[in-house]
């Protein structure tokens, strides 16, 4: 035996290219453990059971290598493949764990503040109208104005003149009647204005001279240790626009998303854009949930923590124009309709499951003249799609298309939740392998014209809170945070009634007894 190794190993140092293709399969492999023990979403164990896998295969390779006859030319094709293969997966594993790191642990919000003047202003730069009179009006507190005004300031031969104003409307309708030849204004603004039918053509009728970006670090007070252990919710905020998905703007989609790890239970909760509300900076005066993004996605957060007496321990903001090739990325999901529809993007939807691509997807989700209801409708459509995406995103299915996934993320999602958390989940996903049960209630109530905090001076639709609803909701979320299990229809049913229940209110015959950790800060404030 000991000739035989002496024999192998002596045959081995002649074969010089056998030693390069055996030196270039080591380092793959070391590539390869080195990416994938980064990712965070496998056990211990199992990567060590790797590693013994890989260094098994060496070994023989080594042997084979080192052989008579023609067995070591086997032996050098089947380095060169698993070379290939250790390449390839370190490659994926690497770009994963880049893109990851872009869309994870956000705490970033961008503001773009912009000159607007008329397009018939013969204006070109700032310095074209700086004798003039720029428009500015009430930003709550909001130092980016003032920030713009003293960068302007520093560019221009004399300090500007500005001109309060109460609201957006006004501002630009003083624009328009040419009483002032500028508005200084954050672009996240411009889709309100344009919801006006005097302004619906307000960006291809002024022109911008110059913007001015700035950014905001966020703080975020509840996150909680331990995302495979303890309850906890999440803002899914949806903007219906291309562009940084962390630009201060209005939130289309305003969804909670309330977890238990434990009891594999999610409950998704949304509430219309219009529900009218008290936010976190109107004073006790009303204003449309959506309006709440103007002042940024701690305020919208803030306004639905105080309307359902909960905290919201993180944020997912989705840029639903662009969130198609997150669908696509996913190999398409299934999605459930509750009508046969043919959607103003094309694509026709039938009553049951619908087996969808990106665009489809997005199609289904934006619908709401095809429905009576309307916006309701389209808030149970766009709870639908995310259920579609959860259940694809916990299938097996989800390791073979990781990296495409999470590269098609980047730039269309972004979240405060931090890269080790998403990956402690995967991991304890990998690990059990358990279904998630994904239950849904929409929030409406009664519409009216009446004016908002954000726009005093004109009537707006708004849609007044059906109080009943908006208790039973927050007392379905207590539910789930405290680990009680209960059905879509019974789900269903609490919603449908008019009498309020609460936490204590039994739905399930049987339920986990709640986990000590279920007091974390996950729970409503009290």
């Amino acid at each position: 035996m000991k000739d035989y190794f002496k024999n192998m190993l002596s045959r081995l140092k002649e074969r010089k290219f056998g030693i390069f293709i055996l030196a270039l399969q080591l380092i793959a492999s070391i590539a390869l453990v080195v990416v994938v023990e980064r990712l965070h979403m496998l056990k211990p164990e199992y990567i060590g059971v790797g590693i013994g896998v890989v260094a098994v295969l060496f070994l023989l390779l080594i042997v084979g290598n080192g052989a008579k006859s023609k067995f070591h030319i086997g032996a050098k094709i089947i380095s060169v493949l698993l070379i290939v293969v250790y390449g390839l997966g370190a490659y994926y594993c690497f770009i994963a764990r880049d893109a990851a790191g872009k869309v994870t642990d956000i705490n970033e919000q961008t503001e773009k503040v912009s000159i607007y003047v008329l397009k018939t202003n013969t204006a070109e730069t700032i310095n074209d109208v700086a004798t003039g009179t720029f428009a500015v009006f009430n930003e709550n507190g909001n130092g980016k104005i003032t920030e713009t005004i003293t960068s302007i300031n520093e560019h221009v031969d004399k300090k500007i003149t500005t001109k309060g104003f109460s609201d957006a409307i006004s501002a630009v309708e003083a624009l328009y009647a040419k009483e002032v030849d500028a508005v200084i204004m954050d672009e996240s603004y411009v889709p309100m204005i344009e919801d006006n039918k005097t302004y619906k053509n307000f960006e291809k009728e002024t022109k911008v001279l110059e913007s001015f970006e700035h950014k905001t670090t966020l703080q975020n007070q509840n996150a909680v240790s331990d995302v495979t252990e303890k309850p906890f919710s999440v803002f899914i905020s949806g903007i219906d626009t291309f562009g940084d998905v962390n630009k201060k703007s209005r939130s289309d989609v305003n969804m909670t998303a309330t977890i238990n790890p434990k009891t594999k239970q999610i409950l998704l909760t949304s509430t219309p854009r219009d529900y009218y509300v008290e936010t976190t900076v109107s004073n006790g005066e009303k204003d449309k949930l959506t309006h709440a993004g103007l002042y940024g996605i701690e305020c919208s957060i803030g306004t639905l923590e105080k309307l359902y007496d909960m905290k919201i321990n993180y944020n997912v903001r989705v840029n639903f124009s662009g969130f198609k090739d997150i669908v696509d990325a996913l190999g398409g999901i299934t999605v459930h309709s509750d009508y046969d529809f043919t959607s103003e993007q094309g694509p026709a939807f039938v009553k049951g499951d619908n087996d969808m691509n990106g665009k489809q997807a997005l199609a289904f989700a934006r619908e709401r003249h095809a429905f009576a209801e309307g916006d309701l409708q389209r808030n149970k459509d766009q709870q639908y799609v995310v259920q579609g995406i959860i259940k694809k995103v916990c299938s097996p299915t989800i390791l073979t298309n990781f990296a495409s996934i999470l590269k098609s993320i980047e730039g269309n999602m972004s979240t405060n939740l931090k890269y080790d958390d998403i990956a402690a989940f995967v991991q304890m996903q990998i690990n059990d392998g358990a279904s998630w049960d994904v239950i849904m209630i929409g929030l409406d109530g009664e519409g009216k014209k009446l004016t908002t905090y954000s726009a005093p001076t004109q009537s707006a639709y708004v849609m007044l809170p059906d109080e009943t609803k908006v208790n039973n909701a927050t007392a379905l979320i207590n539910k789930v945070l405290n680990g009680e299990v209960f059905t879509q229809e019974q789900a269903k049913e609490v919603m449908k009634s008019s009498t309020e229940i609460d936490e204590t209110t039994p739905l399930a015959t049987s339920s986990p007894s709640p986990s000590p950790e279920a007091t974390e800060s996950a729970l409503p404030k009290k």
